[in-house]
């Protein structure tokens, strides 16, 4: 069996599957909005005015992978991948969608992707509200 560095750190004890982020995505649509808490850090008005959710990190999340799966440029693919890798287990865990945000962000930052993967977030956001 494989094992991702969140099965390795203990946070996850499974190897995530597309699956399993469509099924998390479904869940949080299902679910009615609960409401914010005082202690949750506005990480989200620091990028964008509008709300992080968890669906629009899955939704994210969607284009990263298939971006990965398209893409011949292997040292893009592994940023991309190292900047999402613990998303899903951070949903699945409860974590806030600023917690989760604020983690793939930082590891975006640090590998020169965060432009690039706000403008994913933006573009997930403007979707939305078209819709």
């Amino acid at each position: 069996m494989r094992m991702t560095p969140a099965m390795a750190a203990g946070v996850t004890g499974k190897l995530w599957e597309i699956s399993d982020i469509v099924a998390l995505i479904e869940a949080k649509e299902a679910e009615k909005p609960a409401a914010r808490g005082r202690t949750e850090r506005k990480v989200s008005q620091l990028i964008d005015p509008q709300p992080i959710t968890n669906e629009n990190i899955l939704r994210v999340l969607c284009i990263v992978l298939v971006e990965i799966r398209a893409t011949d440029d292997l040292s893009r693919a592994r940023m991309l991948a190292d900047s999402f890798h613990n998303a899903p287990a951070m949903i699945a865990s409860g974590a806030g969608p600023q917690d989760t945000w604020a983690s793939v962000l930082g590891t975006a930052r640090r590998l020169d992707m965060e432009r690039y993967v706000v403008s994913l977030l933006s573009h997930v956001q403007a979707r939305q509200i078209s819709n």
